[in-house]
């Protein structure tokens, strides 16, 4: 019977929704930090970038930096690392992060010892800037964290 209803439901129809896809500013008072990475597994050479924008999507500060690293997930890492330092820094806060790294995502909310010291450095900095709230976007609402992480990796040291 389970077979049956299988083979034969296949003809359900099945409806698509169009939705733009675009960076939110903050609320008003607000900071956000997006930042990306970009990784040549074939070079190990990665780079990392990021932006602070304000509630109006005015840029703030951004960095890029350029690291030969074992991974992908490690350089993804050193990216966030980097944006949540210089957010400190600027004293840029109350602060909204956004990464498009799923794996980072679950990484900052898991105790994996691959990258201990590191996620742990992260969520040192995430609370000294008052444990803002990290949020998981679409590639391509991150288009100018991606174009400086691909900029970082494309310059030497």
């Amino acid at each position: 019977m389970e077979y049956f209803r299988l083979v034969h439901n296949h003809h359900k129809k099945v409806s698509y929704q169009n939705k733009t896809i675009q960076w939110q500013p903050p609320p008003n008072g607000f900071f956000k930090l997006n930042t990306d990475h970009a990784y040549d597994e074939n070079s190990k050479a990665g780079g990392g970038g990021g932006l602070i924008r304000n509630h109006n999507g005015d840029w703030i500060t951004g960095y890029t930096i350029y690291n030969y690293t074992h991974s992908s997930t490690h350089m993804e890492i050193l990216a966030f690392y980097n944006g949540l330092r210089l957010a400190l820094n600027h004293k840029l806060a109350p602060l909204i992060v956004e990464i498009n790294s799923q794996v980072l995502s679950q990484l900052l909310s898991s105790n994996n010892l691959a990258f201990s010291h590191m996620l742990m450095d992260c969520r040192n900095l995430l609370e000294k800037l008052g444990s803002p709230q990290v949020g998981h976007i679409f590639r391509e609402a991150n288009a100018v964290a991606d174009k400086l992480a691909c900029y970082g990796k494309g310059r030497d040291p």
